[in-house]
Order: C-alpha cells, then sequence, then structure tokens
C-alpha cells in the first residue's frame, strides 16, 4: 500500500511540474466599465494620449486586466490584477535597446538551451513602486527606483522540435523563467 501511494504522490508532483513548465494564455477585449476604478486612475493620471485597449488575460492559475496603448512610438502594456493593483508596465522594445552585456548573456543562454533560435518579441518590464512607474511615461527608460527585467517571446528549435518560449531575464540578463507556450488557434487569430 505504501509503495502505491509514493507513486502516486510521485505521478502529482510530476504532471504539477510539467504543468508551471507551460504558459497557457487567453487575451479578450473588455469595455471600459469592466476595469477597475483603481486601473483606470492609473492610467488616466499617466498621460497617454492614444486611445487605450482593454484586456482581460486568463491563464491556469491567473487572471489579470491590461491596458495597451501606444505613446511616444512605443507600444506599452499595463497589467493590473483584477482589483486594479498595478503589477507591471511593459514596453516592446527593439534588440538594439538591450544593454550589450544584457544581450550578449540572452544570446548565450539561447544558444545554450537551441539548436537554433529566432526571438520574436523582447518586452522592458518595468515594476516596483507606482509612483515611480506612472513617471515612465515622461522619461520611458528611467529606471530610478523601478525594477527592471526582460521579457522573451523566441521560436526554439530543440531535438527537431519547434516550440514558442516565454522567458524571464533580469536587467543583467540571467533567466529567471522559461515556460513553452501553449496557443489554441481560435484565440490567435490575426486579420
Amino acid at each position: 500500500m505504501k509503495l502505491s501511494t509514493v507513486r502516486l504522490l510521485f505521478f502529482v508532483l510530476l504532471i504539477s511540474y510539467e504543468v508551471s513548465a507551460q504558459k497557457y494564455e487567453r487575451e479578450y477585449r473588455i469595455q471600459e466599465m469592466q476595469v477597475p476604478e483603481q486601473a483606470l486612475q492609473f492610467v488616466r493620471e499617466s498621460g497617454f494620449d492614444r486611445k487605450i485597449r482593454w484586456y482581460a488575460e486568463e491563464g491556469w492559475q491567473r487572471h489579470s486586466i491590461e491596458a495597451k496603448t501606444r505613446f511616444n512610438k512605443h507600444r506599452y502594456s499595463i497589467e493590473f490584477d483584477t482589483t486594479g493593483r498595478l503589477e507591471d508596465i511593459e514596453i516592446v522594445i527593439d534588440r538594439r535597446k538591450l544593454p550589450a552585456a544584457t544581450r550578449q548573456a540572452i544570446l548565450s543562454k539561447f544558444a545554450s538551451d537551441f539548436e537554433k533560435f529566432k526571438i520574436i518579441k523582447i518586452q522592458i518590464q518595468y515594476s516596483g513602486d507606482p509612483v515611480a512607474l506612472r513617471q515612465l511615461t515622461a522619461k520611458p527608460f528611467d529606471t530610478q527606483n523601478v525594477i527592471v527585467k526582460y521579457e522573451l517571446i523566441v521560436k526554439g528549435r530543440t531535438s527537431g522540435k519547434a516550440h514558442w518560449y516565454e522567458y524571464l531575464f533580469t536587467d543583467k540578463g540571467v533567466a529567471e523563467h522559461r515556460t513553452v507556450s501553449l496557443f489554441r488557434n481560435t484565440d490567435n487569430l490575426e486579420y
């Protein structure tokens, strides 16, 4: 009886590890009236001059609300929890905006993880004090009093199979987290 309990426990742990290493995300538009007041207020006070698009994001273990807009020739994504508390601000950047040492560390990581890879998207991710984060609209790359990380979407080939991965790196280029992205065709239609 003890052996079967140990096997069952091992099996459950193995499955939970596999699930945690994969990412499922569903994103869909929501109306402004569905957004918590705290999130609306933060975005209003941030000085964005273009239309804000609101999205709900669902994953296996978390739900969030996201405001997306363009500002100063950059694409912004401001993420909140479901109560309207600010989580982070992400700005899509070009590879050349990465500091040279960080870029080299990231490319070395990808070279060791994959036979072949292609970087699909790079976002600089700011988190920390909401007051300091609000200042990012005035000075988008002023990193005083904020935590800086980089989120990259990469298509990588290992053992002859290609998958999409999402990596989170520190400001020094140290990998903190890696997940395999799972997409449902119906959730990612492009017109």
